[in-house]
Formats: structure tokens, C-alpha cells, sequence
């Protein structure tokens, strides 16, 4: 699905998500058109960088935020699970009835559930380290004042990642170390790819309402 990012508006679906199909389509365009994109804002399937790179030369290709947000929260998850399998029975279901506090935007608790997130981060020193650090990029990208001063707090946020021994975040350090440059260029006009994930998500809500359809 491809989306004006300014007009917000539909402006193609392709077939698939195959470097070919988008190689092609783009192709198709005049050479004139293809100067004229400033921005593409996609995840980080490396053909639709790829793409880009050979196609829209003039194009700021930035690495949507949400996707590399939703890679740490996934990683703060991995590392929640693997301290429940550690804890007795009354504790893990404390936590695992808990965890949706260690997942939200800090912001965005209420008393209680703020509350509750205190105890696990004072309980659980791993917990605390990797929820730290979720929020320490939302703050980045949310909070950073341009390009330059991003990159220096994101440099800053990889060595505390490095260094935090827990394999999961270290995992997802590693991916964003690998795709920092597209990340960092979110900061310069903070576009993303919302309006696409949301129609995909359309798209797969209507694909599963069809279950059972012969044609």
C-alpha cells in the first residue's frame, strides 16, 4: 500500500511486497517524478530501502519509529518472560497479570498501575534496566530537538544497551545500531508510516472476517 504522505491519500496497492513489483512500478515513473520525492518513510524491509536507493535518489528514506519501537518492546517482553520462568508461582502470576505496565507509555499510567510498575522495577533489577531503556528511546524520539542531537543520545542510548547483559536488548541493539542512519532521519520532519499499518491492519481484519469464503 502506498500512501501521499502530505495528502494522506491511497495512491497505489501492488500485488505483493517483492522487490521486483516495487522495482518495477517505480520504474515506470518519469525520471523528473522520481526527483521530486523528498521523503519515503516505510519498515525495514531492506527491498523497499533498496528501492529507494536506486530509484528515488533524492528521497530522505527514514526508518519508521514505531517499528523500532515495537522491536524494544518486544525485547523488554522476551526479558519479562525469562525472569517469570524464575519466580514462584504466586510471584509469576503476579507479574504476568502486571505486565501490560511495563508495555504502555509511562506517561500514560494511572496511579495504580504506576504504582504497580515500581514494585516490579524495585522487585526485579532486570526489569528496570530494560523498561529504563524502552522509555529512554521513546524520550529520543519524541524529545529530541534535531538530527544532530539525536544521533548523539541514540549513540549514548546503544552503549547503555551494550552494556546492559541482558541478550535480548542486546539483540535489538543491534538491529538498531544496523538502521540507525534511516531511524535518526525520523527526527528531521517526524513522519511515519501510521496511515499504512493502520490500512494493513484493515486489510488483515477484512482478510480474517472472510475466513471460510470460497471466493
Amino acid at each position: 500500500v502506498l500512501v501521499d504522505l502530505e495528502t494522506h491519500q491511497v495512491f497505489e496497492q501492488l500485488s505483493d511486497r517483492d522487490k521486483a513489483t516495487v522495482h518495477a512500478y517505480f520504474a515506470q515513473w518519469a525520471a523528473e517524478a522520481r526527483a521530486a520525492v523528498e521523503e519515503v518513510t516505510t519498515d525495514f524491509w531492506v527491498a523497499y530501502h533498496e528501492v529507494a536507493a536506486d530509484l528515488l535518489p533524492r528521497a530522505r528514506v527514514v526508518g519508521d519509529r514505531f517499528h523500532v519501537q515495537q522491536h524494544v518492546n518486544d525485547a523488554l517482553n522476551t526479558v519479562r518472560r525469562e525472569v517469570q520462568r524464575q519466580m514462584g508461582p504466586a510471584d509469576r502470576a503476579w507479574l504476568q497479570a502486571h505486565r501490560h505496565v511495563l508495555l504502555r507509555n509511562e506517561e500514560d499510567l494511572d496511579a495504580a498501575a504506576a504504582v504497580d510498575l515500581e514494585i516490579l522495577k524495585g522487585y526485579q533489577p532486570e526489569l528496570d534496566v530494560a523498561h529504563t531503556l524502552k522509555e529512554r528511546l521513546r524520550t529520543i524520539y519524541a524529545a529530541a530537538p534535531d538530527r544532530a542531537s539525536a544521533a548523539t543520545q541514540l549513540a549514548d542510548w546503544l552503549a547503555a544497551v551494550a552494556g546492559s547483559g541482558l541478550a535480548a536488548l542486546v539483540a535489538v541493539g543491534e538491529f538498531v545500531a544496523r538502521w540507525q542512519e534511516p531511524s535518526l532521519n525520523y527526527v528531521v520532519r517526524r513522519t511515519t508510516g501510521g496511515l499504512v499499518e493502520g490500512l494493513n491492519n484493515k486489510i488483515k481484519l477484512g482478510k480474517r472476517r472472510a475466513c471460510g469464503y470460497r471466493k
